[in-house]
């Protein structure tokens, strides 16, 4: 898909609403091309099929609810990382942490009126080509890292690669361009070579650099045949969750994709004011 000319599904129930919204877009942004769909399952159809840039889809369909709609997308398999925006009549809605975790990424209040729904979708627009998610990736083994980040970039993340934690931290404190608000999630082996193992990484990111689990998500890679306590020992450095060796690439990236997830949520309520990061 070209990133001159972005892709939208639209999905809502009332023809009259797609029609405005489409002309409003046609107008606001001509390269964009538009297809619409007045339910979930024609969408979901419609998506095994294509693949869209951005989908835009109202909170109440006629034959199921918008989040139900939102899970069958991201279940597809070839839209981990599209956009997802849900459009809600209801202001007062509190079902956004529910939304967050099943997978939606940005939520509009209908009240505001079609032109500023044009103008929101317009921002998405402007990302489109651009990396959706940033990753710190650390592992020791250039062939292995090589074959990682050749998948990661497939879906259209950025993958900062660094052979220890050592460099890696260096880089966080200030040594290097970046930082934690520069990346989305740490993905990191935990056997390297160095002073530092992953989970060492992990634990100074949390305790001496102060970045949550919401925050700035982590991802530890181990072998396969880790028992449940060895599991549960590593979690304790911090980590969010794990992945095992030999990686199975559709579970890898539905791990990434939820600590993204996690991540986008933290970042909207930070936006609203409910986790306004200490000075």
């Amino acid at each position: 898909m070209s990133s001159s000319s972005p892709n939208l599904l639209l999905v809502d129930g009332s023809e009259a609403t797609r029609k405005m919204v489409e002309r409003l877009l046609t107008k606001r942004v001509p390269e964009m091309r538009v297809s619409s769909c007045g339910s979930g399952a024609e969408a979901l159809e419609r998506l095994r099929q294509d693949r869209f840039d951005l989908i835009s889809t109202a909170l109440a369909l006629p034959d199921q609810d918008g989040l139900s709609f939102v899970r069958g997308v991201r279940g597809l398999g070839n839209h981990h990382w599209t956009p997802i925006i849900v459009v809600s009549g209801d202001a007062n809605w509190r079902g956004h942490d529910e939304g967050f975790a099943a997978g939606v990424t940005a939520f509009f209040d209908k009240s505001e009126g079609l032109n500023a729904l044009v103008e929101f979708i317009h921002t998405y627009v402007e990302r489109v080509g651009r990396p959706v998610a940033r990753v710190l990736y650390v592992e020791d083994s250039p062939t292995a890292a090589m074959q990682v980040r050749q998948t990661l970039e497939l879906d259209n993340l950025d993958v900062v690669h660094f052979m220890s934690a050592e460099d890696a931290l260096l880089m966080l404190k200030g040594a290097g361009v970046g930082g934690p608000e520069g990346f989305d999630i740490l993905v990191t082996d935990i056997l390297l070579k160095g002073r530092m193992v992953g989970t060492d990484l992990v634990r100074v990111i949390r305790h001496e650099l102060g970045y949550g689990p919401e925050e700035f998500p982590a991802l530890l890679v181990t072998v396969e045949g880790s028992v449940p306590e060895e599991y549960a020992r590593l979690l304790q450095s911090g980590a969010n969750d794990i992945a095992t060796k030999p990686l199975n690439v559709k579970e890898f990236t539905a791990q990434i994709n939820t600590l993204v997830t996690l991540r986008r949520r933290f970042e909207a309520r930070s936006r609203s004011g409910e986790h306004a990061r200490p000075a």
